[in-house]
């Protein structure tokens, strides 16, 4: 039993404007589970959803690494209490898309904190399919991470990576982290990694990255480290046309790209001759499928990767302006920031 009808929650009403409003608590349809929401972390693409570089339908509540407690689930699959993770994806299961398995390409699918409301409330109803008990060794506000490690397994299944091959890593955040994580497990010889953070150095060494490097001047290192043909992988876990030219260079003849970040841009300058000369195989990945959180839960039940370091500031939800300006502020020593729900 709900114990109010009213909730808090960060509505975006366009871009830049914000404001904590009270709402009426969403009532659970057939086959959903009310989710009362603790702690939502803010990603990168929410500060893109929050400025208006990507496009939204207003209003909107941002917000899709999502972690609380089921307050009431019909069902009877998950007892009032349990703590879950909740997968932002919503498919129809009807499509070509989904049919084809590819669930996160649904054509009438939703996000939450994108195309359906998301995490920066208090409440949220989801469908029961798309909630996971999470581990009991793992904090809630550390849990926000399963979210962003879904996506980083999901992007790796698309790589074809050997034991033994080389992997360089473009943006120390939290999923290059965890990027750097996953190559380590799957075998890779040497993991490098570069940021212009250069604060981060200690931290990234301590989560399995061999080589630290500085943004704008890893190329002769990375060919003096890869016997002068360049990285067998590089992944762009920035996002931005300019990070994309980098990894063509780094990226040895006949190696993969994979632009992990989004970018919004509708232009730019990429070396075309170069990727056709070496032959550069690009890819692309776009969030997750159940088969990834399922994966994703079972390397933290297995404690096979390290979240609680990724965390580094939580903020109340009220403060939700002030998080977003955090996190794109490039000269602030943070990784992870969290919003922490009063209820």
């Amino acid at each position: 039993m709900v114990a109010t009808s009213v909730m808090k929650a960060q509505v975006l009403r366009g871009p830049d404007r914000m404001e904590l409003e009270t709402l009426q608590v969403p009532r659970p349809g057939p086959g959903e589970v009310l989710v009362r929401v603790t702690h939502c972390g803010i990603c990168g693409s929410d500060v893109k959803y929050y400025h208006g570089s990507v496009p939204l339908q207003y209003p909107r509540i941002l917000g899709h690494e999502i972690v609380g407690v089921v307050e009431a689930d019909e069902s009877g699959r998950l007892r009032p209490g349990t703590r879950v993770v909740v997968d932002p994806m919503v498919y129809c299961g009807a499509c070509a898309e989904c049919q084809d398995g590819l669930t996160h390409l649904c054509a009438n699918g939703r996000l939450a904190g994108m195309s359906a409301d998301g995490g920066f409330g208090e409440y949220m109803a989801v469908p029961t399919g798309n909630v996971y008990p999470l581990p009991d060794h793992v904090p809630n506000s550390v849990a926000v991470t399963v979210q962003p490690l879904t996506t980083c397994v999901h992007s790796q299944r698309l790589v074809s990576f050997f034991p033994g091959d080389t992997m360089v890593v473009l943006g120390m955040g939290v999923t290059g982290l965890l990027h750097a994580q996953l190559a380590r497990l799957r075998g890779a010889r040497l993991v490098i990694g570069v940021d212009v953070a250069t604060w981060k150095r200690d931290l990234v060494r301590e989560m399995g990255v061999d080589e630290f490097l500085e943004a704008g001047s890893e190329l002769e290192r990375v060919r003096e480290l890869t016997g002068g043909r360049g990285a067998d992988v590089v992944i762009d876990a920035v996002g931005s046309v300019p990070t994309f030219a980098r990894s063509i260079e780094l990226v040895r003849p006949g190696g993969q790209v994979l632009v992990f970040g989004t970018i919004p841009a509708t232009s730019g300058e990429l070396p075309f001759y170069q990727m056709y000369y070496k032959e550069v195989r690009v890819l692309f990945s776009r969030a997750h499928r159940p088969d990834d959180f399922r994966t994703a839960l079972r390397l933290i039940e297995r404690r096979q990767v390290e979240l609680e370091p990724l965390v580094t500031h939580v903020l109340p939800l009220a403060r939700a302006r002030e998080a977003l300006a955090l996190l794109e502020d490039p000269r602030a020593p943070r990784l992870k920031v969290v919003l922490e729900h009063s209820v």
